[in-house]
């Protein structure tokens, strides 16, 4: 079997077991979230040995070549030497809480100030993270127009939720930081008659409202019709209007999403 050193012990590895695995049972505690490969929280680095390919799916080529890995996804063969990974590496930033607004009766606009310069595009997500470490990915929503640099989220209120909760009750001017951002699903501009065909429920229609939004402000052509949505118990609903944007020139376009139910399983 392969070992996995840490923080100077050594530790055996188990068949078919990750190194978050391994480090866990263990004791030691490392950041994550999705335990599959998508939030990227388990972001880690091998000093020495042989990374796994599978371990580096969805990452830069230039975290790839300075042998950062997902501990989830890691199965290593050859023994390894790991650490954890640089806040530079992630882009971990801190943020100001600046409101929370009840948007329909379990989903809550929540919106930050970045404290530092902060590049992504609507549609991606972020890792929101507290201050004593518990942490939770959302997406980023808004329309350019209106956010100023402000970081925009919807999220789902589950009462005694970690982090729902939690938000639900703070007050302005809280310290939390952002890791990220993940993910390629946002708008790209250039090809404005490409057909957009967006799908989501809950508080999943967040990103694609921004999404939406980006489109219509880099001139896309094609305008979208107006649509409605059921979905789950009380329903989440993408609204028929004007975008914030300002740009749209049709009544038809989307106006604004509001969501009252996410699936099950979904993270508080």
């Amino acid at each position: 079997m392969a070992h996995v050193s840490f923080d100077g012990t050594r530790h055996e590895t188990l068949r078919e077991e990750s190194v978050l695995d391994t480090l866990e049972r263990a004791g030691v505690q490392i950041p994550n979230v999705c335990r599959s490969g998508v939030c990227q929280s388990c972001l880690m680095r091998a000093r020495a040995g042989q990374v796994p390919l599978a371990a580096q799916n969805g990452l830069k080529d230039t975290l790839r070549e300075q042998g950062y890995f997902l501990a989830c996804q890691c199965q290593p063969e050859d023994d390894l030497e790991v650490v954890l990974a640089d806040e530079d590496a992630v882009g971990e930033i801190p943020v100001q809480l600046i409101g929370v607004e009840q948007l329909s009766q379990s989903v809550m606009r929540v919106t930050l100030e970045p404290q530092q310069e902060f590049e992504y595009r609507r549609g991606q997500f972020i890792n929101l993270i507290r201050e004593d470490g518990l942490r939770r990915s959302y997406s980023l929503s808004g329309c350019a127009a209106n956010t100023d640099g402000i970081l925009e989220l919807h999220v789902r209120h589950i009462p005694g939720g970690a982090m729902s909760e939690w938000l639900m009750q703070a007050g302005p001017h809280q310290q939390l930081r952002v890791h990220g951002p993940y993910g390629s699903c946002f708008y790209v501009a250039g090809k404005t008659d490409q057909a957009l065909l967006l799908i989501g429920a809950g508080t999943g229609l967040a990103p694609l409202y921004g999404i939406a939004c980006d489109a219509l402000a880099a001139g896309w052509s094609r305008l979208p019709r107006g649509a409605e949505f059921a979905a789950s118990r009380a329903g989440a609903v993408l609204r028929r209007g004007r975008p914030r944007s300002g740009r749209c020139r049709s009544a038809r376009c989307v106006a604004r999403f509001r969501s009252t139910r996410w699936r099950r399983g979904a993270r508080e």
